[in-house]
């Protein structure tokens, strides 16, 4: 599906950061395609300076479609998702997802 990048071997014990899980998000919503004009975006966050600006566009659009939450004003990229993070923002996705109307086949 192009959500997650192909690689030898499947890191299990590595961690998510809030900038990849930003990505991914978008990626799931067929969004990938506007998250990629980082340029046209502008990050509000008082540790926007410390923010990969390749991740702009998916943070600019997870943020303000409610998906991930800034934290005190911070977005706190490089820090990992916890699973608290991982469950209230799965659960805003599937939301998203259905009004959307995204069309993602998850069987085969």
């Amino acid at each position: 599906m192009g959500i997650i990048q192909p690689a030898n071997q499947f890191a299990l014990d590595a961690t998510l950061t809030r900038q990849e899980f930003a990505e991914w998000s978008i990626k799931l919503l067929q969004l990938d395609n506007v998250a990629k004009y980082k340029d046209i975006y502008k990050l509000n966050f008082a540790d926007a300076s410390s923010i990969d600006p390749a991740y702009t566009g998916y943070i600019a659009l997870a943020n303000g479609m409610g998906l991930i939450d800034a934290q005190q004003n911070n977005f706190n990229a490089t820090k990992s998702v916890s699973y608290a993070d991982l469950a209230v923002s799965t659960v805003r996705l599937a939301k998203a997802i259905q009004e959307n109307k995204v069309d993602r086949n998850f069987y085969y």
